[in-house]
């Protein structure tokens, strides 16, 4: 059972506990999709989530930028192997997958940005990669109402995102999850090209489509792969 709970009542109901002993051993990670700053644990074979208010996110940290319509700049990547596979990564401590992505920071350009971002998340550096392309406009999102930090300046509606497509050359154990300070990924696997779009986190889908579906020709010149038949996204829709 997933509980949010304030860390003051949070420490009033488990404090001295079996539960509050295993719980301050584990280590803490940051939903970074989110803006209002989630913190995951696995408790007991369940997921707490523990809102940090006053914890710092990188909307408060480093040069973020925000533009006039509220939307934070962002890359995301689409790593391919010469089978036309996915790299699809699981977020640290929970059952939930995407791609690599990050904020473009103030004094860097998208590629740049997604180079650095390749580095910290999976470890690869350019030479690992070849670059197939990318998406030729920004491509948005928005966050849920429950997720939007109304008290931060400015405030961040979603994001708004650049998507790089590359083909790794390198072998598999030159990918590492853990070469920053906060991972983002605790495991990883190679998925065939649509099923991102049915497995990544609801408010995520339409970008992931419409940048998997830009991205295809450059990966398949000879006809797309059909994408199997389904009333997910409809069921899903928020």
């Amino acid at each position: 059972l997933s509980r949010v709970l304030s860390r003051s009542k949070m420490a009033s109901d488990m404090r001295g506990s079996a539960s509050w002993r295993f719980f301050r051993q584990r280590r803490l990670y940051r939903n970074s999709f989110i803006s209002n700053s989630l913190w995951c644990v696995s408790l007991a074979g369940s997921l707490l989530a523990v809102e940090q208010s006053d914890a710092s996110t990188k909307l408060n940290s480093g040069p973020v930028v925000i533009d006039t319509d509220g939307f934070r700049p962002n890359v995301g990547i689409i790593l391919c192997n010469d089978q036309n596979r996915l790299f699809w990564g699981r977020r640290v401590g929970q059952n939930a997958w995407q791609f690599p992505q990050g904020g473009i920071n103030r004094d860097e350009s998208p590629e740049q940005a997604m180079y650095r971002e390749l580095q910290e998340e999976v470890g690869l550096l350019p030479e690992h990669v070849d670059l197939l392309g990318s998406t030729s406009h920004w491509l948005r999102y928005r966050l849920p109402k429950r997720f939007i930090r109304r008290h931060s300046h400015p405030v961040c509606i979603g994001q708004k995102q650049r998507w790089f497509l590359l083909r790794v050359h390198c072998r598999e154990s030159d990918f590492c999850l853990d070469s920053c300070d906060k991972p983002e990924f605790d495991s990883w696997r190679w998925v065939k090209y649509w099923q991102p779009v049915r497995e990544v986190i609801y408010f995520k889908r339409r970008v992931y489509e419409r940048a998997l579906e830009e991205l295809a020709p450059l990966l398949f010149p000879d006809g797309v792969p059909t994408r199997p038949q389904t009333n997910f996204l409809r069921q899903h829709r928020r």
